[in-house]
């Protein structure tokens, strides 16, 4: 604990050279992989096993959990993480892992909007790959509009067709599940905050990081509480 405050202390407040103005989500997500290491590998591999992961009550609020594109992690701990945790995490290559496992669920709606809304998670901009915040900016409203795209093709499957029947454990409904990690990436403040209360008990590292990844991708230090 005593490390993850230091450096913490030390990217707050003796930041390098030329990066005391800059957005900080990218390190504030950086330093919350490095130093807070969640959820379990062991549930990860569990998952991973499955043949319809899917079925498993734990399976959308662990990919929920993790989706952006720090992939280091990936190869340090395996597939491991989860889809709406991996996407607050910035997990890209885990959220990739299990966005792919749905390309065997029996809802065909289900699988036409994994496929668009894989290379979204994949390609979503990130400050430190451009030369200047402008163009970066630029790019992250190009993707929101994609994201925004995705949204659109989501509402017009029919109600009747946002639901599936699996077996034993009835009806699922699978719409509602993915529009949660799609209104992350729209940066919706009401989905996020909802998210970190229920499944994250308040926990204000992936709240703030997440804040910046989706929300304000221009949150600075100087605005942080």
């Amino acid at each position: 604990m005593l490390s993850s405050a230091i450096s913490l202390f030390v990217m707050l407040y003796m930041p390098e050279e030329g990066y005391e103005n800059v957005p900080i989500a990218e390190e504030l997500v950086d330093w919350m992989n490095m130093h807070f290491v969640e959820p379990p590998t062991e549930q990860g591999n569990m998952l991973n096993q499955l043949e319809k992961p899917w079925e498993n009550e734990v399976f959308w609020s662990y990919l929920t959990k993790w989706v952006s594109p720090f992939t280091v992690f990936v190869a340090a701990h395996g597939v491991g993480y989860s889809i709406r945790r991996c996407i607050l995490r910035g997990l890209t290559g885990s959220s990739s892992c299990f966005l792919q496992v749905l390309e065997r669920h029996p809802s065909l709606g289900l699988r036409d909007m994994v496929k668009l809304l894989q290379p979204l998670v994949m390609n979503q901009p990130h400050l430190r790959n451009f030369t200047s915040e402008r163009k970066f900016v630029f790019a992250a409203h190009q993707w929101r509009d994609e994201v925004k795209a995705l949204r659109v093709e989501m509402d017009k499957i029919p109600e009747r067709e946002r639901t599936v029947h699996l077996g034993s454990k009835g009806g699922e409904d699978w719409w509602e599940k993915l529009s949660d990690i799609v209104s992350l990436l729209e940066g919706e403040s009401q989905v996020l905050k909802r998210i970190i209360k229920t499944e994250l008990k308040g926990d204000w590292k992936e709240g703030v990081s997440a804040w910046g990844m989706f929300v304000d991708r221009r949150t600075r230090r100087q605005s942080l509480p």
